[in-house]
């Protein structure tokens, strides 16, 4: 990748070509060669390294996560406090029951009568539900 135009920043350490930073902007920069080069790039990637990636994520499903977010808000709206549902009787079996039901909805139509979101978004929140549930569990036992 290095020739006499690679160089890498000093704010950021981002490796480019050309005179100003296209991740920050800054002009100040150091000219590298093929070893730094490699070295900045591997220094780069262990950074990340075992990380989840909440970004990709984010990346990845932007429309099901603000979905998921509006009808987490429908709830509270509804007058059920945020995170109350964690503390709902049998709430594992529950929401597994709630999962089941808009999987069999979604399939004669599309949005739930009562809230009108898409049986697609309750099935997920369910399954978050539950999975949360499940980690809860975990980190207790």
């Amino acid at each position: 990748m290095s020739d006499d135009n690679t160089v890498v920043c000093e704010s950021c350490h981002r490796i480019y070509k050309g005179s100003k930073c296209p991740e920050c902007g800054d002009t100040n920069t150091f000219k590298v060669d093929n070893d730094s080069v490699e070295w900045f790039q591997c220094k780069d990637q262990k950074k990340d390294e075992g990380k989840p990636a909440v970004g990709q994520m984010k990346g990845d499903f932007p429309r099901a996560l603000m979905m998921l977010a509006k009808l987490t808000s429908y709830g509270i709206k509804e007058g059920k406090a945020a995170g109350e549902w964690k503390s709902i009787p049998n709430a594992e079996a529950r929401f597994e029951d709630a999962h089941g039901r808009h999987d069999l909805l979604m399939h004669t139509e599309y949005r739930d009568k009562e809230s009108m979101f898409p049986h697609a978004a309750h099935r997920a929140w369910d399954a978050m539900a539950v999975l949360e549930l499940i980690l809860i569990e975990e980190e207790n036992d």
